[in-house]
């Protein structure tokens, strides 16, 4: 009869097997595709549906359907960052800026580019709270690893960039640029989606040989 001690054993590794399929994060960034002197449109794909994406606000200029420079470089200041270089520009402006969403996506991400700069820091005061995940130089501007703060729901940049995220389900999110606005600076939306990774043949052949060994010592045990 199989004891107590090989029935945990085998539920502990086929347990183990089972986790092995592990949940990673990407993110879907917004893909702008029209505006106006004080709108812009687009969509992104969030969990197999399309999201739209309205912006209203005081707009610089706009980078649509991956046309212009790419700023979201380098990798290591933008942590699985933007993947086009579609860009909202604004002066930083002490306007609302709102970004609306059609359904409600969970734990959105803004990129930053170039927050503040040699005029001065400029600041961003969100409705909501959020946290830093990345930042660091640019290629295009420089900037540093510390250049985003944040106190309370303010992010202030002296040439900050980086990625921020909130916490939560949002149909919209808001900001107050600060009394400080510059010649220009920008952002996306993005959300993440969760999808399940599959495990490598190595792992799986590894996982099945453990049972096989496990299966073998009970029967050895039963007959004993």
């Amino acid at each position: 009869m199989m004891t107590r001690f090989s029935k945990a054993v085998l539920f502990s590794a086929f347990a183990l097997f089972l986790s092995s399929s592990v949940k990673a994060a990407t993110v879907a960034w917004t893909n702008w595709t029209s505006s106006t002197a004080n709108t812009a449109a687009g969509s992104l794909l969030t969990g197999g549906s399309t999201v739209a994406v309205s912006y209203s606000g005081e707009i610089s200029f706009t980078q649509l359907n991956n046309s212009g420079t790419n700023y979201y470089t380098p990798a290591g200041t933008y942590v699985n960052g933007p993947t086009t270089s579609d860009l909202i520009a604004i002066t930083g402006s002490n306007t609302v800026h709102t970004i609306t969403f059609s359904s409600a996506v969970t734990n959105p991400e803004i990129a930053i580019v170039s927050l503040g700069g040699s005029t001065g820091p400029t600041s961003y005061t969100f409705n909501a709270p959020f946290t830093i995940l990345s930042q660091g130089a640019t290629t295009a501007f420089g900037g540093c690893g510390t250049c985003l703060t944040v106190s309370g729901n303010t992010v202030t940049g002296n040439e900050g960039n980086g990625i921020i995220q909130f916490t939560g389900s949002f149909t919209s999110l808001s900001f107050t640029g600060g009394a400080t606005a510059e010649f220009w600076n920008g952002f996306t939306v993005g959300d993440p989606i969760v999808a399940t990774v599959v495990p490598e043949p190595a792992s799986l052949g590894a996982a099945f040989a453990g049972l096989l060994a496990l299966g073998a010592y009970a029967r050895k045990r039963r007959q004993a």
